[in-house]
């Protein structure tokens, strides 16, 4: 998930382009945005609207579910600044990344240690 100024296509494709990889099979809803994800990045583009593709079984289902779930943790925060929102979004992220049944302190102590490695 990125926070981005608008939905147009001049901002969505860097941001495609440099974190999905090459060969990668992208879903995505028919919003205009996304036309060209194939033809100007080596990717396979399926697109569905509000459904499941009964051909190629492209569905948007999960994406919107995390989505929801980000604005669910959003709201019993009674909603976020926006110049909050990049941390939030890191940290939505970062809980859904962490498995059930791990120690959570332990598991971003070693995250911190990953990231800040010492000199």
């Amino acid at each position: 998930m990125f926070c981005v100024p608008d939905r147009t296509a001049a901002t969505l494709m860097p941001i495609i382009a440099t974190h999905i990889r090459p060969g990668t099979t992208v879903m995505s809803d028919q919003w205009q945005a996304y036309n060209g994800i194939a033809n100007n990045l080596d990717l396979t583009h399926l697109t569905v609207n509000h459904s499941v593709d009964p051909n190629t079984g492209a569905h948007t289902q999960n994406i919107k579910r995390s989505w929801k779930s980000a604005k669910e943790r959003n709201k019993r925060h009674n909603g976020t600044h926006r110049h909050m929102l990049d941390s939030c979004m890191c940290e939505f992220m970062w809980r859904q990344s962490v498995q059930n049944g791990l120690d959570v302190f332990t598991t971003i102590v070693h995250d911190v240690a990953q990231f800040w490695p010492s000199q």
